[in-house]
Protein backbone atom coordinates (compact mmCIF):
# COMPACT_ATOMS: atom_id res chain seq x y z
CA UNK A 1 0.00 0.00 0.00
CA UNK A 2 1.24 3.06 -0.81
CA UNK A 3 2.25 6.39 1.72
CA UNK A 4 0.13 8.79 -0.37
CA UNK A 5 -3.07 8.29 2.27
CA UNK A 6 -0.52 9.93 4.72
CA UNK A 7 0.46 12.65 2.49
CA UNK A 8 -2.83 13.36 1.53
CA UNK A 9 -3.33 14.29 5.18
CA UNK A 10 -0.01 16.24 6.03
CA UNK A 11 -0.39 18.31 2.58
CA UNK A 12 -4.06 18.98 4.11
CA UNK A 13 -2.81 19.97 8.07
CA UNK A 14 0.21 22.09 6.34
CA UNK A 15 -2.06 24.10 3.69
CA UNK A 16 -4.18 24.81 7.02
CA UNK A 17 -1.29 25.89 8.78
CA UNK A 18 -0.26 28.00 5.82
CA UNK A 19 -3.32 29.77 5.36
CA UNK A 20 -2.99 30.99 8.83
CA UNK A 21 0.40 32.22 8.63
CA UNK A 22 0.61 35.83 8.62
CA UNK A 23 2.36 38.38 6.46
CA UNK A 24 -0.94 38.36 3.61
CA UNK A 25 1.41 35.91 1.65
CA UNK A 26 0.21 32.62 1.30
CA UNK A 27 1.40 29.54 -0.54
CA UNK A 28 -0.72 27.25 -2.45
CA UNK A 29 2.18 25.81 -4.72
CA UNK A 30 1.36 22.46 -2.96
CA UNK A 31 -2.23 22.70 -2.41
CA UNK A 32 -2.77 23.68 -6.04
CA UNK A 33 -0.52 20.60 -7.24
CA UNK A 34 -2.76 18.49 -4.80
CA UNK A 35 -5.73 19.53 -6.61
CA UNK A 36 -4.63 19.66 -9.94
CA UNK A 37 -2.76 16.15 -9.60
CA UNK A 38 -3.49 13.98 -6.56
CA UNK A 39 -7.08 14.66 -6.01
CA UNK A 40 -7.87 12.51 -8.81
CA UNK A 41 -4.96 9.78 -7.63
CA UNK A 42 -6.66 9.60 -4.27
CA UNK A 43 -10.42 10.03 -4.85
CA UNK A 44 -11.37 8.08 -8.28
CA UNK A 45 -10.72 4.09 -8.85
CA UNK A 46 -8.26 2.47 -10.46
CA UNK A 47 -10.20 1.04 -13.69
CA UNK A 48 -10.09 -2.33 -14.62
CA UNK A 49 -6.75 -2.36 -16.60
CA UNK A 50 -5.25 -1.78 -12.53
CA UNK A 51 -6.58 -4.78 -11.56
CA UNK A 52 -5.54 -6.90 -14.16
CA UNK A 53 -2.05 -5.48 -14.45
CA UNK A 54 -1.51 -3.88 -10.87
CA UNK A 55 1.65 -1.13 -11.79
CA UNK A 56 3.32 2.10 -9.72
CA UNK A 57 3.74 3.40 -12.68
CA UNK A 58 1.17 6.55 -11.81
CA UNK A 59 2.41 6.74 -8.28
CA UNK A 60 6.31 7.09 -9.76
CA UNK A 61 5.44 9.34 -11.85
CA UNK A 62 3.18 11.75 -9.31
CA UNK A 63 6.68 11.60 -6.77
CA UNK A 64 8.44 13.00 -9.36
CA UNK A 65 6.31 15.61 -10.47
CA UNK A 66 6.52 16.51 -6.71
CA UNK A 67 9.89 15.95 -6.33
CA UNK A 68 10.94 18.46 -9.33
CA UNK A 69 8.54 21.07 -7.96
CA UNK A 70 10.14 21.20 -4.58
CA UNK A 71 12.38 24.65 -6.11
CA UNK A 72 8.96 26.34 -5.94
CA UNK A 73 7.76 25.68 -2.54
CA UNK A 74 7.45 27.95 0.75
CA UNK A 75 9.60 26.64 3.34
CA UNK A 76 6.22 25.38 4.89
CA UNK A 77 5.51 23.37 1.71
CA UNK A 78 9.04 22.61 1.33
CA UNK A 79 9.26 20.61 4.97
CA UNK A 80 5.29 19.09 4.25
CA UNK A 81 6.69 17.97 0.74
CA UNK A 82 10.29 16.82 2.83
CA UNK A 83 7.76 14.49 5.19
CA UNK A 84 5.67 13.00 2.58
CA UNK A 85 8.79 11.91 0.22
CA UNK A 86 10.27 10.38 3.35
CA UNK A 87 7.23 8.97 4.63
CA UNK A 88 6.49 7.08 1.07
CA UNK A 89 10.07 5.79 0.55
CA UNK A 90 9.80 4.23 3.95
CA UNK A 91 7.38 1.53 3.58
Amino acid sequence: MSAFPCCRLQVRTQRQRDNRIGDGIRATTLADFYVARLFDFFHRSRGARYFIRPTTALRRSLMHELTSMRRYLSEHEQAACERCCLTSTEG
